[in-house]
């Protein structure tokens, strides 16, 4: 049916629009692989991945500035075609980049070429369309957006094992080259250049408006949305790999699907339901949407709940951004709506910004480090809830005086979606979740963390659980220990327990002879000396366990074979200790004799948890 309406529009829309389709399927073909290939196929950690988004995402919000005012002057034509040779370069760069520094040289050069193209496709719709079609010309720019993000997600998940995701940047380079023989060809100015523009004055006859005090609080709220939102490409995907949330096969790629094929989904159904509404509201009701979407993400790590919380999200997400917009252009005095409507990618640059360090940070910390990343999804919800808290304040102090004086004020104050969101109640309950959520967090406790970082890729080895149980034996003295070492086969151990039983030696010397008990307890020490002790026990029985965890610096600290096999964590110690041989009494004519008992022997079984890899598993079983 988009496809179809196409025909309607001039013959330069139907080729922005395909350029547009064709480089957003790039763009964010790369961008959905991204955390993962650095993290597990590059080997880096969390911090690089959010420092890398962090280093690009300015690019893609600032560079149109400056980038529109040159191709108004030169050309649109000649910046589409600088555009496309940049980040031809810069994709080409990425495929082969292995040091940090290569891969911020190539993300430079991506980001800045991606940064002058968008201006340009937008200004080329303006031209070439009626103010009359403009909303349905611009519906339908949107929609090839989230269809080509679609589309080439989930051709890569289908095409592109993780482990291969370098010629994921490859395959984005040729689409641009595709691009660029579409702009040669065919492509034609809308409007002519105009060499005798000023750079300068273009640039700063829209900063007038930042003066605007309720507007520019109104900019520096709305970041906390797009913070958020960033984790969306810093963290989601490496947070679903690392905790095994999703079968081997659901990928990162197909993961970065899910956002705008539900939005393309659902969006005609969304629209017609939020148009009613105050729009203000509605960003704030969909922040909360948000929210929820990420809470289920965090805490409940099932397959099911996963997917409904990235449908949840996504709907909160398109909810918010386009009332956004809507609220922009009716708060701005009429004279000045262009100028206005001119700075509302400043809280996406800024959110984007600090969201993706902090994230990659925030991750690196709870999500690899401590194995809590309910902690770091409670984080990012109390974001949330701060943001919604300044919106309503926001309304209450400042938003309504924005609108006192415009002829537009009834628009700004249509149907509202919920009273409370007009209360200071409201915003103090926000306020209070902060801490609520974040207390959720902690609560949670550690997950199963199944990264090996020597293997390359999670996704690329398949790892399998198994259960091993040996058995030893020996004798401890009274007020001795006994050390026996196991070493795991190649895999990353789980939990770890041991159990030892014995029996008390028989008493001699008939019924009035008794045997104390003796006492024992087992202790198990890691590779890496911390241990636990189990407690002791008389009963004839006696165990300890070890759940395990290991974090990146854990595995760090052990090396790897040279093939690059999910390696063994070193020599694990069960201790034995004999706190007490119980000695023997035995009544007589003499009195009570007393038999000392020096030691007992015993029988130690150890069980544990390991998974290894798939294919290890197969071959030995061949053999």
């Amino acid at each position: 049916m988009v496809f179809w309406e196409l025909r309607k529009f001039p013959r330069n829309f139907t080729i922005v629009n395909t350029m547009e389709l064709l480089e957003r399927g790039a763009y964010y073909g790369v961008w959905a692989i991204l955390s993962v290939h650095v993290v597990y196929n590059l080997g880096y950690d969390a911090k690089v991945a959010g420092l890398l988004n962090s280093f690009m995402f300015p690019l893609l919000y600032f560079v149109p500035i400056v980038a529109a005012v040159f191709g108004q002057k030169y050309g649109f034509k000649k910046m589409l075609t600088f555009s496309f040779a940049l980040m031809i370069c810069g994709y080409f760069l990425f495929s082969i980049s292995m040091t940090i520094p290569l891969l911020f040289v190539s993300a430079l050069i991506m980001g800045i070429g991606a940064g002058c193209f968008k201006p340009q496709i937008s200004a080329t719709i303006s031209h070439v369309t009626s103010p009359e079609d403009r909303n349905k010309a611009f519906s339908i720019f949107y929609w090839m957006i989230n269809f080509g993000s679609t589309v080439s997600n989930i051709l890569i998940w289908f095409f592109v094992e993780p482990e291969y995701y370098r010629f994921v940047f490859v395959i984005s380079g040729t689409i641009i080259c595709v691009n660029l023989l579409i702009l040669l060809t065919m492509f034609k100015d809308p409007v002519k250049p105009q060499p005798e523009l000023s750079i300068f004055n273009e640039l700063t006859k829209n900063t007038p408006v930042l003066h605007d005090r309720n507007f520019l609080i109104l900019l520096l709220i709305y970041p906390g949305f797009w913070i958020m939102y960033a984790q969306h490409y810093t963290a989601l995907a490496l947070y679903m790999v690392d905790y095994r949330i999703m079968p081997m096969w659901f990928t990162a790629s197909l993961l970065a699907a899910m956002n705008p094929g539900t939005i393309i989904i659902s969006g005609p159904f969304l629209t017609k339901f939020v148009e009613k509404y105050n729009s203000l509201h509605m960003m704030i009701f969909g922040m909360m949407v948000a929210i929820v979407g990420f809470f289920l993400i965090g805490f409940f790590r099932t397959p099911a709940i996963f997917i409904m919380g990235i449908v949840v999200f996504s709907v909160g997400e398109y909810i918010v951004h386009p009332n956004f917009i809507a609220y922009t252009s009716r708060i701005a005095p009429k004279d000045k709506v262009t100028q206005y409507m001119g700075w509302i990618f400043l809280p996406s640059g800024i959110g984007l910004t600090i969201g993706g360090s902090m994230g990659g940070f925030l991750y690196a910390k709870y999500g690899e480090e401590l194995n809590e990343p309910s902690v770091f999804w409670s984080i990012i919800c109390a974001v949330g809830f701060v943001t919604i808290a300044a919106f309503i304040i926001y309304n209450l102090k400042l938003g309504k005086k924005l609108t006192q004086h415009m002829e537009d004020a009834s628009v700004v104050s249509s149907r509202p979606f919920s009273m409370h969101l007009e209360k200071p109640s409201t915003a103090m309950f926000s306020l209070v979740m902060v801490p609520i959520v974040l207390m959720a967090g902690f609560s949670v406790g550690a997950a199963a963390y199944y990264r090996d970082e020597t293997t390359g890729s999670a996704e690329g080895v398949s790892l399998v659980q198994i259960t091993v149980t040996e058995t030893f034996s020996g004798t401890t003295q009274e007020g001795s220990t006994t050390d026996t070492t196991i070493m795991f086969p190649e895999g990353k151990p789980l939990k770890i327990t041991a159990t030892i039983s014995w029996s008390d030696d028989e008493a001699a010397g008939g019924p009035l002879a008794q045997n104390e008990p003796d006492t024992f307890h087992v202790t198990i020490t890691c590779p890496m000396d911390d241990a636990v002790e189990g407690a002791q026990s008389d009963s004839g029985s006696a165990s300890a366990t070890y759940n395990t965890n290991f974090t990146a610096e854990d595995e760090k600290a052990n090396a790897g074979d040279e093939d690059g096999n999910v390696k063994p964590h070193g020599p694990w110690t069960i201790t034995v200790s004999c706190d007490e041989a119980g000695d023997i009494h035995t009544g007589g004519p003499l009195g009570v004799i007393t038999w000392p008992d020096s030691g007992n022997a015993w029988t130690l079984e150890v069980t544990y948890d390991v998974m290894v890899p798939e294919d290890r598993l197969e071959e030995e079983s061949s053999e």
